[in-house]
């Protein structure tokens, strides 16, 4: 479900936000909630803490009468956690729109309190275009993994992807794939539970078991697709086998 977060410090606006997103929810019945909407930022920031796997759409206001926080640095500390989440700010201020780029926020809109009108317009558009492409990024989610290098988020396609395998240092792995293969921060037991492709065939390795070509249940080699090669643990082998869709 798509979730919709307003910090906003003036109560009478975040009222009018408020019931404008839930009208526009109930009209168009969309799966949509409002989550929260508060006027201290820290409140945000500890719900996405305690939410990690948040997908979110975020309505902030860029004076929020914080001592630490305003809106476009909330939204920087929002793009911490919820890496794809529409950061939209509505604001008087048009002059600091500039602050977007520095802090890399990437926003999805920036609109002027000028005309109520115009403002309720274009916060509908906003909260469809998000929607919208939340559908597309659950439909798309089956197809891809989604990897952190860095600072930044990379899309593996699955039918590009061989195996996972651990390093020597903690939360490190590496993706092997069909155009080479990338050092990455994850947890092995995460992508296990979470990706239906992928299977723990041995304690280093995590399979994609689509691009398994052949397997040796003697010498327990796996050989994928591209040709590379790694070995199966006795416990898991034939299980593997099984999921690969291989005759003994």
């Amino acid at each position: 479900m798509l979730q919709i977060f307003i910090a906003e410090d003036n109560d009478l606006q975040r009222e009018k936000l408020e019931v404008l997103v839930k009208n526009y929810i109930l009209i168009e019945n969309i799966n949509v909630k409002l989550a929260l909407s508060t006027a201290d930022p820290i409140e945000i920031i500890n719900h996405l803490k305690n939410n990690p796997t948040t997908a979110g759409l975020y309505l902030f206001d860029v004076d929020l009468g914080h001592p630490k926080y305003n809106g476009i640095e909330l939204a920087a500390k929002v793009r911490e956690v919820d890496i794809f989440g529409h950061v939209i700010f509505i604001t008087t201020h048009s002059e600091l729109s500039y602050l977007t780029f520095i802090h890399k926020v990437a926003a999805l809109d920036y609109i002027i309190k000028d005309a109520p009108e115009g403002v309720e317009a274009r916060v509908k558009e906003c909260i469809q275009l998000s929607y919208n492409q939340y559908l597309l990024g659950r439909s798309q989610e089956k197809e891809i993994l989604k990897i952190r290098t860095g600072g930044d988020i990379r899309p593996i396609p699955y039918k590009n992807m061989m195996y996972i395998e651990t390093t020597n240092q903690s939360n490190k792995l590496i993706l092997h794939h069909l155009s080479g293969s990338v050092t990455f921060r994850g947890s092995m037991k995460e992508l296990e539970n979470g990706h239906d492709n992928l299977y723990r065939c041995d304690q280093s390795y995590l399979v994609n078991v689509k691009n398994v070509s052949a397997i040796c249940k003697k010498t327990r080699v796996v050989t994928m697709v591209n040709g590379q090669t790694i070995t199966a643990s006795v416990r898991k082998i034939r299980q593997l086998i099984e999921l690969a869709g291989m005759v003994e």
